[in-house]
């Protein structure tokens, strides 16, 4: 058997060993202080390595299971227990697809995303607007407002600035002054046709007034002649005490004819 003064042989299985022997064995350090790495000793050659068998194939496992963040692992941080460093990825820079009118997005679950169209809305309910690629991105234009008739003139109106307007366009119609009559008939903007104040139209009126005055005209005059003539007859063959009426009418005088024409 072997004694403290013989050889310590642990592979010699046919002697019984006592004691502790002169051999010492102490395990190989393989700590290389960094906290990101497992190491152990390899038993077959007595060398220092990675042990795949501890955190990511031997590495401290950072991974935070968040697709927007860059997982690292700080060799020198401060804390050997707490060495993860997870950051934050800009998705405007790095989820960037080259397309003004997509949103750049980032989704923990999943990672960069650009399904989703570019935002373009506005506070101001009078500009259109709307994406176009090679222009850039969002543009804006302002909404067009056509009036319902020429008595009327309409803009765009914002909501927040009140006011009676179509809630699909924001546009709001006023009536322009003095192109509407007083029966509420649109008459154009021609403010000449008009009577400043009472807003009458004045061709139909004035043509109104001619008309009538012309017709009145007419008849007085076919009445005075109508009425002239009977006189004259009536005072002709009247006779009053024998008194003879041939004098000429001081009213009307008959047109000439025949042997009588020389005594008209």
């Amino acid at each position: 058997r072997n004694s403290m003064n013989e050889r310590y042989d642990l592979n010699d299985a046919s002697l019984a060993n006592t004691g502790d022997g002169p051999c010492v064995f102490s395990p190989v350090n393989c700590d290389d202080g960094n906290p990101c790495t497992y190491t152990v000793c390899d038993i077959t050659n007595g060398i220092c390595t990675l042990d795949v068998s501890q955190g990511a194939n031997g590495f401290f496992d950072c991974d935070d299971n968040d697709a927007c963040t860059v997982d690292s692992c700080n060799s020198q941080a401060s804390d050997p227990l707490a060495p993860c460093v997870n950051t934050a990825i800009d998705a405007s820079v790095d989820c960037f697809d080259g397309n003004p009118c997509t949103q750049d997005l980032c989704l923990p679950a999943t990672g960069c995303n650009n399904s989703m169209p570019a935002d373009c809305s506005t506070l101001d309910e009078c500009f259109i607007t709307d994406c176009v690629p090679n222009l850039g991105g969002c543009i804006n234009s302002t909404q067009s407002c056509i009036p319902s008739d020429n008595c009327h003139i309409s803009a765009c109106i914002p909501q927040n600035q009140g006011g009676v307007f179509d809630a699909a366009t924001f546009c709001r119609e006023t009536v322009i002054e003095g192109t509407i009559n007083d029966c509420g008939e649109c008459l154009g903007n021609d403010v000449s046709c008009f009577v400043e104040g009472s807003k009458v139209l004045i061709p139909a009126l004035a043509g109104g007034i001619i008309a009538a005055i012309v017709i009145a005209v007419i008849i007085a005059v076919a009445l005075g002649v109508f009425g002239a003539k009977k006189g004259y007859d009536y005072w002709k063959h009247r006779g009053n005490g024998g008194e003879n009426f041939n004098q000429p009418s001081p009213v009307y005088k008959a047109p000439p004819s025949g042997s009588n024409a020389a005594h008209a």
